[in-house]
């Protein structure tokens, strides 16, 4: 994450399993969910990831996820 005013680095999220995301592109893009596996292609191939979601899961390539905080899930109740 940077600070829009003085463009310093303020945070970094690890891209883990484990780690919260967003799919950015792709059929899942807006869905928000939690890294089950990161698949390592060998060679020139796509990595690909499998993400959980509250609905089940999907895989996607790793390009089209981002990591992102526990904060920017918005609360419903809100």
């Amino acid at each position: 994450m940077i600070d829009n005013e003085d463009k310093e680095i303020v945070a970094h999220f690890e891209y883990e399993e484990g780690a919260l995301v967003t799919a950015v592109d792709g059929q899942h893009a807006g869905e928000i969910g939690e890294v089950d596996e990161i698949l390592v292609t060998p060679g020139s191939g796509r990595n690909s990831v499998t993400v959980s979601t509250d609905d089940g899961s999907f895989e996607t390539v790793e390009e089209y996820v981002v990591t992102i905080d526990e904060n920017f899930v918005g609360d419903d109740d809100e």
